[in-house]
């Protein structure tokens, strides 16, 4: 065999070679784009969701602030409330008492006019009575009966007839 065929067969050699090696670094090659494409991909979806996280923290801190904020005026109404809520307490107890002490006062009032009204009907019980005995005494210097006896109207404090003990 000369230099020729060997060089040619060489030849043959490394390009059946080539083909097995690039046969080999094709797949390899495809997967290391895919590995790229997927990395790109994941990036992408990273950089996206990283957003979205930001947004989401930026959402919430706002809302966080609304509420403080809400809180914040709702405790300033309440402070402001409480001298409010203090005085209508106070006004309150102000009208029970007066309300008791007016209470009282007609309670004391009743008591005395019923001892007003007892204290009237005993005496017109006693002048009842009065009348009644000095009705019973003869008072005439003859003796005769008097006007009294005899009109029972008389004694009951009737003086329009002329009956004993007219002033007239």
């Amino acid at each position: 065999m000369n230099v020729a065929d060997e060089v040619k067969s060489l030849a043959e050699e490394t390009k059946e070679n080539g083909q097995e090696i690039e046969e080999l670094v094709t797949p390899v090659r495809d997967q290391t784009e895919s590995a790229v494409r997927n990395m790109r991909e994941t990036n992408e979806r990273v950089d996206s969701g990283s957003e979205t996280v930001a947004e989401n923290i930026q959402n919430t801190n706002s809302w966080i602030q609304g509420i403080n904020a809400a809180t914040s005026d709702q405790a300033e109404s309440t402070e402001e409330a409480l001298p409010i809520v203090d005085e209508i307490t106070n006004v309150s107890e102000e009208t029970t008492a007066e309300a008791e002490s007016v209470a009282a006062a007609a309670e004391e009032q009743t008591a005395a006019l019923t001892e007003v009204t007892e204290t009237t009907e005993e005496q017109s019980r006693q002048a009842d009575e009065l009348s009644d005995m000095v009705g019973q005494f003869d008072t005439s210097e003859s003796g005769t009966t008097t006007d009294l006896d005899r009109d029972p109207s008389a004694r009951s404090g009737d003086r329009t007839t002329g009956a004993v003990g007219d002033d007239d």
